[in-house]
């Protein structure tokens, strides 16, 4: 193996899920034509072959920086994998991948756990049946991974944690151009025009059959899309805008409950107050009493 190839594996620690991302392995290949792939050395649930394939239970990321080749899966069949792309590599999914024996490639690799990663995956911010996607930005996506491989590789103090936060940037970057390789996805695209109507028009908003014609979407396939992408009804949406609106006055204004409940939208503050308690497990003024002081409102 090279000085440019390495990998490490980590193993899992209790405070690793804390944080919700965390990274349990990651490495850098550089495939030289007619070399074998991959390079020796991995253990025995992570190696494989073209020939065999293999399963993960871990969530992995390959950027793929330089060269191109080929990934299969049992969902996808044969994709193309290109200079700039990213193959997604999901939990208990086979598959495999090789680079182009006439042009190698160079990767880049990082394997993620964690609620989030659960999260995300059962909300199908990623799917199985597109295991190809393509940062905006492949020279900034790379020097997000190569910073991730310098911590794994450093194991300094605090080192899995900001490797942690960097796999969730990468899976950001990688969720906004998701589907398409070049822009946001149509879905993403249209339930981010509904959240923007919802939240300037949180004093007088619109309907959402209303939101859904202007969007030219029926109200049906854009509630589901919504719920779907955000984890919230559009109802549900607004009240928690609403909520936290009443929260952020609570705190910042002198201001009586029912002058709160008439700013955000409230038909009382008996209402107000029910709905703050089933929100945030407190009451308005027990909420203020804990959290403001006599000079800072």
């Amino acid at each position: 193996m090279s000085p440019f190839d390495w990998f490490r594996y980590l193993p899992q620690l209790p405070e690793d899920d804390i944080w919700g991302i965390s990274v349990r392995g990651a490495g850098r290949v550089r495939s030289q034509r007619g070399k074998p792939y991959p390079p020796r050395g991995h253990p025995a649930d992570h190696n494989f072959s073209w020939a065999t394939g293999r399963m993960l239970q871990g969530f992995q990321i390959v950027f793929i920086s330089e060269g191109q080749g080929r990934f299969e899966s049992r969902p996808t069949g044969i994709r193309r994998v290109e200079a700039g792309d990213a193959i997604l590599v999901f939990p208990a999914v086979w598959h495999r991948y090789e680079p182009d024996p006439s042009i190698g490639w160079i990767e880049r690799w990082v394997e993620l756990d964690g609620s989030a990663v659960s999260r995300l995956l059962s909300a199908e911010f990623f799917e199985e049946t597109q295991p190809i996607a393509r940062p905006r930005d492949p020279s900034a996506f790379a020097n997000h991974m190569e910073r991730l491989l310098r911590l794994v590789r450093g194991i300094a103090p605090g080192a899995r944690a900001e490797a942690g936060a960097i796999g969730h940037v990468l899976l950001t970057q990688l969720q906004t151009q998701y589907g398409t390789g070049k822009q946001p996805s149509p879905a993403a695209s249209m339930v981010a025009a509904a959240e923007r109507l919802l939240s300037s028009g949180i004093d007088d908003p619109l309907p959402m059959p209303e939101i859904a014609r202007r969007l030219g979407l029926s109200y049906s396939y854009l509630r589901r899309e919504f719920k779907r992408r955000t984890g919230l009804s559009p109802k549900k949406y607004l009240q928690r805008m609403r909520l936290e609106r009443a929260r952020r006055l609570l705190g910042a204004t002198a201001d009586s409950l029912d002058r709160i409940a008439e700013r955000v939208g409230f038909c009382s503050a008996f209402h107000l107050s029910a709905a703050f308690k089933k929100e945030f497990h407190i009451s308005p003024r027990q909420w203020r009493e804990k959290h403001c002081t006599e000079g800072n409102i």
